[in-house]
């Protein structure tokens, strides 16, 4: 079974990061016109993002609409974590995923994603492992149960590790 205990998303339209708790009962309150329903576009577009082919990432990652509109937030990139619990029968994987992605912009800079990461532990006490590591440069994953994350990988500027598995 898998409980979904959290998502974080920013630079999205007005939002700059917003990072929701998700428990047995959830509600997004404020007045109007105040990002409800951006965060919840937000979410759809980064579960979107995620299972898309590298050609519809790169339009999506060009789509004004979603670009981020106020002067706090112009130029910061997308970003979108989930975190999760894994229960297997008698224990407790905790899962984080999340990558971020630069936006393209009118002075034709290039978007490409930036960072992505997955991470698991089992049970509370121990500490998180690295099962992808994605940064600007280098990109790395774990190919075995005991190694490190430390076997690179080529991909696409525009395209997530997470899929490749």
């Amino acid at each position: 079974m898998v409980e979904l205990k959290g998502i974080t998303i920013g630079g999205f339209k007005n939002i700059n990061r917003v990072n929701i708790e998700i428990d047995d009962m959830i509600s997004l309150l404020s007045i109007n016109s105040y990002g409800k329903s951006n965060c919840l576009d937000a979410i759809v577009f980064g579960m979107d993002f995620i299972r898309e082919n590298v050609e519809t990432k790169d339009r999506m990652m060009n789509y004004s609409p979603y670009k981020p509109l106020n002067s706090k937030n112009l130029f910061k990139d997308f970003s979108f974590e989930i975190e999760c619990t894994i229960s297997n029968g008698n224990k407790d994987i905790y899962v984080l995923y999340g990558y971020t992605f630069r936006w393209k912009m009118n002075d034709e800079k290039g978007s490409k994603i930036l960072s992505e990461f997955l991470k698991m532990k089992e049970g509370d006490s121990q500490k998180y492992t690295n099962y992808i590591s994605k940064d600007s440069k280098n990109v790395f994953y774990k190919s075995s149960a005991t190694g490190s994350c430390n076997k690179k990988i080529n991909i696409y500027d525009n395209e997530l590790v997470i899929i490749k598995f």
